[in-house]
């Protein structure tokens, strides 16, 4: 499944023009049972990093939190840790290698 940057809630999407409608917003595959999703990051604000973001999906906010506390040192933050319309705990950034992660829930309230 994929969702382009087009058919996303600009609330949770900055589209900063046309030319990024095409864009990956949201894609996802699965490999057995674990799911692996992908998206465009053309906002990243790091020269050295490639635009892929690695998405990880966990099952509570308190899980989330606890990864983005291990991965604090040396990070750049793309999106603070916020609640969206897909996420009911959601942050991005870049580490300190230059991978691009977003971390997230389900759209919950766990």
């Amino acid at each position: 499944m994929s969702i382009y940057n087009s058919d996303a809630n600009l609330e949770d999407c900055e589209v900063k023009d046309e030319s990024q409608n095409d864009l990956v917003y949201h894609a996802e595959i699965y490999i057995g049972e674990q799911r692996l999703t992908l998206t465009d990051a053309p906002d990243d604000p790091s020269p050295n990093t490639n635009p892929l973001s690695l998405i990880v999906t966990f099952q509570t906010a308190e899980d989330v939190k606890e990864a983005y506390e291990i991965m604090l040192d040396g990070d750049t933050i793309i999106y603070p840790m916020q609640s969206t319309d897909y996420s009911s705990c959601f942050v991005s950034l870049v580490d300190k290698f230059g991978m691009r992660w977003a971390l997230m829930t389900e759209q919950t309230e766990r």
